[in-house]
């Protein structure tokens, strides 16, 4: 869960102002440190790999995003490039002199990898303790994402033939937007989630380590399969991404109303109501995964969160 975290640059103070091209909306991130091409941008992307994406896994797999930026002329997929180096950068020990800094952000196009940096953006202003720049950086990441249509099904099956792993990242990235709202309401513990009234639309999240591999299934489950799949004919496992999104919501809207109570007894029943819907995800859940994973390197991220909040 994005908090306020140790790793962020130190002296990360004051704004660099984003202008996000047909959104008018302006936010302020710290300037301290947004790295630009140089010779430092393999190892700022290698920190952020090996730091930060695998408890966030919806941009592009590192393989794929390489290959994609070899050549690139998308200036939004070079700013997301940036955003990621200045996220690498919260867990550099040091940046070398000859490394530049970039003090304004603005995109000129409008498109995933747009969404995908202002949701970036959004969660370092968490780790910086900035919860009010972190909830408007994550609105303007709904805006654009339903903008541009991310919230539809029809989004990634657009380049799903052609590019199964880019369709995959779409997906992920609305998914992540999802659980981000949920989580950012947690953190100001007003639980208001500006996606409160969405009809989640778009598929689920395959298998992490077939996302690492470029290897996309066919076709994805619904989250509407995922929610009746005690009724289905035939056991099916789902992703550590789908039953992350599920226990991120669990852990919200349990935390909510414990907070809303009215009497003992109307609390005991509201205890006992959700110690049921816990221990449903639980059992749910395929035997492999319902141990939580307590080994000094924890490969899958998102299963180790999603325990951490159903233990909470």
């Amino acid at each position: 869960m994005p908090s306020s975290a140790d790793s962020s640059p130190s002296g990360a103070s004051g704004g660099t102002a984003l202008r996000h091209g047909p959104f008018s909306d302006t936010a302020s991130i710290p300037s301290d440190t947004m790295p630009r091409e140089t010779g430092n941008d393999n190892r700022l992307l290698d920190l952020y790999y090996q730091y930060f994406h695998p408890s966030h896994p919806f941009v592009l797999p590192q393989r794929a995003l390489r290959a994609r930026l070899q050549g690139c002329e998308s200036s939004s997929l070079r700013q997301l490039a940036n955003v990621m180096r200045y996220i690498g950068s919260f867990y550099a020990e040091s940046l070398p002199e000859s490394t530049e800094c970039q003090e304004h952000v603005e995109y000129t196009t409008m498109d995933g990898f747009t969404v995908q940096a202002t949701l970036l953006l959004a969660l370092a202003k968490s780790m910086c303790d900035d919860s009010a720049g972190a909830t408007g950086l994550l609105a303007l990441a709904i805006a654009q994402a339903t903008g541009i249509g991310m919230n539809t099904i029809d989004f990634a099956n657009a380049v799903g033939g052609l590019d199964p792993v880019l369709a995959e990242s779409w997906r992920r990235t609305w998914w992540m937007i999802y659980v981000v709202d949920t989580q950012f309401a947690i953190i100001r513990w007003d639980f208001h989630q500006l996606l409160a009234d969405h009809t989640p639309e778009v598929d689920l999240p395959c298998d992490e380590a077939r996302y690492n591999r470029l290897d996309i299934p066919m076709t994805s489950p619904s989250f509407k399969e995922y929610q009746n799949r005690e009724y289905a004919l035939l056991e099916q496992t789902y992703s550590s991404f789908a039953y992350y999104i599920e226990a991120s919501s669990i852990y919200a809207s349990s935390l909510q109303a414990s907070t809303q109570y009215k009497s003992i007894p109307h609390a005991e029943t509201v205890c006992s109501d959700w110690e049921a819907t816990i221990v449903s995800w639980f059992l749910m859940l395929p035997p492999y995964l319902r141990e939580l994973p307590v080994k000094s390197t924890v490969s899958d991220q998102l299963m180790f969160q999603a325990h951490m909040m159903m233990h909470t």
